[in-house]
């Protein structure tokens, strides 16, 4: 009986790729519930499906989903024939608005350094011109001393003020530099956590007619967890003591939880539940 509804399965998958209507959904996401160690995304989704069979395909999913926890329920006039997931390692999730930022401000310190080699350039073609030129009054016949001391002093300011800007853009060259090397160590390490492959949930389809449909999906990642921590506050030691609990979240799934409705638990949701057996 299990092979004959393995067949069936593979047999439905086959004819909806055939049938090539395969329909991506970008489900968002409603609740979280993170345990010690993992967590359970709920998202919901709504498209039309048409008519016959098709492959609806959630990505942009954490890529350790467990395959064992993947629920998937629908609303509207068609059946799930099968739920699938696999990897996709040619799509990465959606920059963060902190990788977005740093990004931008490494580009702008780079148009800041582009900027003033620009003005380096210049200073450094002015002194070349001036060191090729500045023999040439001394050259010349029936140059007066004074014509010849209103050069060299010209030339000793001029000279001066080029060496000064010089240096000083090249302390502002050095010092952007410097600043881009951190954004760039910062970016990298937010990218080593955020460039991972997405999981992407299939799911055959069937509808009789075209009609609008819901899907509320649910699965559990191990990229999150949170730990207690505890706040202990007393004015004096006739009022009572305060104390105040606190929960310590962390996740590294790619998915954006802000104004997400979220919910701790303590429970261990890869444990196995039986209930005992007492021996009298």
């Amino acid at each position: 009986m299990k092979t004959i509804f393995f067949f069936w399965v593979v047999f439905l998958s086959t004819v909806v790729l055939a049938q090539k209507n395969i329909i991506p959904l970008q489900s968002q996401i409603k609740e979280v519930t993170i345990f010690l160690q993992g967590v359970q995304v709920e998202r919901q989704a709504s498209i039309n499906l048409p008519e016959g069979n098709s492959l609806v395909v959630a990505t942009g999913l954490p890529s350790d989903i467990n395959p064992q926890t993947i629920q998937v329920s629908g609303r509207g006039d068609f059946s799930i024939l099968s739920i699938s997931n696999t990897t996709n390692f040619l799509v990465d999730q959606a920059k963060p608005k902190e990788i977005l930022a740093l990004e931008d401000s490494i580009q702008r310190l780079k148009d800041a350094i582009a900027e003033k080699n620009n003005q380096l350039y210049v200073f450094n073609q002015e002194e070349a011109f001036l060191m090729a030129n500045k023999e040439l009054a001394g050259q010349q016949n029936g140059v007066n001393v004074a014509a010849l001391k209103e050069a060299t002093e010209y030339f000793r300011n001029r000279m001066f003020d080029i060496k000064s800007k010089q240096l000083t853009l090249s302390k502002q060259i050095s010092d952007l530099q410097k600043r881009i090397s951190k954004f760039e160590n910062q970016l990298n390490e937010r990218n080593s956590k955020n460039n991972k492959p997405t999981s992407e949930i299939l799911i055959a389809v069937w509808a009789s007619k075209q009609t609008p449909a819901s899907f509320t999906i649910k699965y559990i990642s191990n990229s999150a967890s949170w730990y207690p921590s505890y706040d202990i506050k007393v004015k004096d030691i006739n009022q009572p003591v305060q104390l105040t609990y606190k929960a310590n979240i962390q996740q590294q799934t790619g998915e954006d939880w802000k104004g997400i409705k979220m919910i701790v638990s303590t429970a261990n949701p890869f444990q196995v539940a039986t209930k005992p057996v007492f021996q009298p």
